[in-house]
């Protein structure tokens, strides 16, 4: 399915805008998703592995004029 996290997906930690302290979302960190445990159908457990706390945040401001570099799919 889609949306859905997987087993071995990378992801970043982001806190929400409105629960920053400063007004805007920011990352502050990276992991992996090593195990997931299914508790019921609506509930699972996932142990998050190589985690990557960021030494500064990255604040929504730093990324307004940020340029993107796309690579297309296939390339390594």
């Amino acid at each position: 399915m889609f949306n859905l996290v997987k087993e071995g997906d990378l992801f970043i930690y982001r806190r929400l805008t409105r629960s920053s302290e400063n007004g805007e979302f920011y990352f502050f960190g990276a992991g992996k998703i090593d195990k997931i445990k299914y508790i019921d159908e609506k509930k699972v457990i996932a142990e998050i592995v190589k985690r990557y706390p960021f030494e500064d945040n990255i604040l929504q401001s730093d990324l307004e004029d940020f340029e993107w570099k796309w690579k297309e799919r296939g390339e390594n």
